[in-house]
């Protein structure tokens, strides 16, 4: 069984991470969607290639699909809880080690999370990886043009958000290099079945790969 470790939130709250820690300088964090866990084949996929270049690894266990108090919110209150939280996960798991480069990544209310990072001091080497960014309602836009780092985002052609990410606003943000992968969803399934969505998957992961 993977190790894990709690990780204070605002508020008092708390989270559950798995973690992969040994003598890296290297440290990646994985914030995961609100129905789409690390263990799911995007962030996995993401996760192995990490892991595969030594990062130490820590994989967020998000809770706010089964917080009730949470679902209740006004969605402005929503999304600032989100981006705090997000903030002080990375500041947290900063704190474990002198780690010298940072990668963090991001699927669906993941990258909003990530957009709390913005103006934060992150190390030298840090690096952003939006999985199927939620740009719709969330000013995630203007967060991911205030990053001054590389970047890489990538959304299926049938995501909600992918005319925003073919618009300029998106296309110029400095840094970023962006996939679309043909037939994919938000929720990273094919409109043509499980054979296509591998072959989704398989595409997303090259891109990422030959980036990294």
């Amino acid at each position: 069984m993977q190790p894990t470790m709690l990780i204070a939130l605002p508020g008092g709250r708390e989270c559950t991470a798995g973690v992969t820690l040994g003598q890296s300088r290297e440290l990646a964090v994985i914030l995961p969607g609100l129905n789409y866990g690390c263990e799911r084949p995007l962030l996995a996929g993401v996760t192995g290639l990490l892991q595969a270049q030594g990062a130490d690894i820590v994989a967020l266990n998000f809770s706010y699909n089964t917080d009730t108090e949470f679902l209740a919110m006004p969605d402005a209150a929503k999304l600032a809880r989100i981006k705090e939280d997000g903030s002080a996960i990375v500041e947290h798991c900063l704190g474990l080690s002198d780690y010298r480069s940072l990668t963090v990544v991001g699927k669906s209310l993941g990258t909003v999370s990530m957009a709390g990072l913005a103006g934060h001091n992150l190390p030298d080497k840090t690096r952003m990886i939006w999985l199927t960014p939620s740009l719709t309602g969330t000013g995630l836009l203007a967060a991911m043009a205030g990053f001054d780092c590389p970047m890489y985002s990538v959304i299926g052609s049938c995501d909600l958000s992918v005319e925003i990410t073919r618009g300029a606003d998106y296309q110029n943000i400095a840094g970023l290099s962006h996939l679309e992968v043909a037939g994919m969803d938000h929720g990273w399934e094919h409109v043509d079945g499980m054979q296509a969505a591998q072959a989704g998957l398989a595409q997303a992961m090259v891109g990422l790969r030959d980036w990294m």
